[in-house]
């Protein structure tokens, strides 16, 4: 999906690299405003107990530079409404206002660049105890412009974690809930501490799962193998995509087959040949080394 964006109309229309922030305006009970004033209490249920869900969407400038380009919308919201039902959470618009909310507040902040929308639902009650079922909802929809990322062409360094994946009957991972993401918070930080971009991170069959916020393919014996999607990860819509575009690449290089989703045993990655990962926040690139294991 595009959304066309006028130049009279356009804030920062030339994209000057180096730009990394969040942009003017955002969706908030309702209405457009500024994003100064989408403002939640500090007693907000989802501050206190993560009960919230988010999405990453990334948008592209076009070639014609009159237009931004937002990556399978329909699919990122697909997703998010799945998320819903998860927490019980009743949002004020279907897919298709979704997606036009998301093209309209395009519009409106005007940046023709790379962008980056952030959908969050949460539970917007004050109520000061666990639970989900009568307290009220609350939606929201602010974005970044992010032309100023740095390439990824270089690969990453990565170790395995001494971090396990929640869970699918824990904290279920196959929806981008928040109080989640304070797993992929440890295992990342880990990661930084022993010197390493990320970390691979395996489930709680000893089985690769993830990276720290990002899925992972790997390339062994001239096969194409991701973990499934049962296997306790995030269905990403990146790694749909990549599998396809990752399976016509790679065939050429490698002569691989394309085989499905499987299980993976951590030894099997250090025998790979690429470990491609994608993510719409972090972005795909490969796993260039992974040496480090951290045990205990």
């Amino acid at each position: 999906m595009s959304t066309v964006l006028e130049h009279s109309a356009a804030v920062g229309t030339d994209a000057p690299v180096g730009r990394v922030g969040h942009l003017p305006y955002a969706y908030f009970e309702g209405q457009i405003v500024p994003l100064a004033e989408a403002r939640v209490s500090v007693a907000t249920h989802a501050l206190q107990y993560g009960t919230g869900a988010f999405g990453g969407i990334r948008g592209y400038r076009s070639h014609d530079g009159r237009a931004v380009h937002l990556f399978r919308l329909q699919d990122h919201y697909r997703r998010f409404l799945h998320s819903a039902k998860l927490l019980r959470i009743s949002l004020p618009l279907d897919l298709d206002g979704l997606c036009a909310l998301s093209a309209e507040l395009t519009r409106r902040n005007g940046h023709l660049g790379e962008v980056y929308l952030r959908p969050f639902m949460y539970k917007a009650g004050v109520d000061l105890t666990p639970g989900l079922d009568g307290i009220p909802d609350g939606f929201t929809l602010f974005m970044l412009a992010i032309d100023g990322l740095p390439p990824l062409d270089h690969g990453l360094s990565v170790m395995v974690s001494s971090w396990q994946r929640v869970t699918d009957n824990a904290i279920p991972p196959r929806g981008k809930i928040g109080g989640s993401y304070v797993n992929a918070s440890l295992i990342r930080d880990e990661a930084k501490e022993h010197g390493f971009d990320d970390a691979i991170v395996l489930n709680a069959r000893g089985k690769a799962g993830e990276g720290s916020v990002s899925n992972l393919m790997m390339v062994r014996d001239g096969t194409l193998v991701t973990p499934p999607v049962s296997g306790d990860i995030l269905e990403g819509i990146d790694r749909r995509r990549s599998w396809s575009s990752h399976a016509i690449s790679v065939s050429r290089s490698w002569s691989a087959r394309s085989t499905g989703p499987s299980c993976t045993w951590p030894t099997s990655c250090s025998c790979a040949a690429r470990w491609p990962r994608c993510s719409p926040s972090s972005r795909s690139t490969d796993c260039r080394s992974g040496t480090g294991r951290r045990d205990g």
